[in-house]
This record gives C-alpha cells, structure tokens and sequence, in this order.
C-alpha cells in the first residue's frame, strides 16, 4: 500500500505542479499524515523540490 500510495501522490505532483499538500490531499483522498511522510520521504531522495506554498518533482526524479 505505501508505494502505491507514493505512486498516487508522484503522479499528482507531476500532473498538477505546481501543487499544494491540502490539493494532493483532495485529489488523491489520502490523509495528511499519509502524504506529508511521503513527502519528507521524498524530499530526503530529492525527488521533489518543496516551497512554502507548492511542491514541484524534479526533472530527474525517476518515476515511482
């Protein structure tokens, strides 16, 4: 369930960057705990870069 749930939150952020964490939430009907690990996880991997308002994936970041 969690990749799939990676995967859910990696194909929101490159289909509608940028994007906020309260539309992820809304798009994908997962919980912010849920998406902000995943984002963190993310960020550590630098898979994503992060503003304080929207998050964007990296040109490179290989697809989960």
């Amino acid at each position: 369930i969690k990749e799939a749930n990676q995967y859910l939150v990696m194909q929101c952020i490159q289909a509608f960057e940028p994007v906020t964490l309260e539309e992820i939430a809304e798009k994908t009907l997962l919980s912010r705990p849920t998406i902000l690990e995943i984002i963190n996880s993310f960020k550590e991997e630098g898979i994503v870069a992060v503003s304080y308002t929207h998050l964007r994936a990296h040109e490179t970041s290989a697809h989960l």
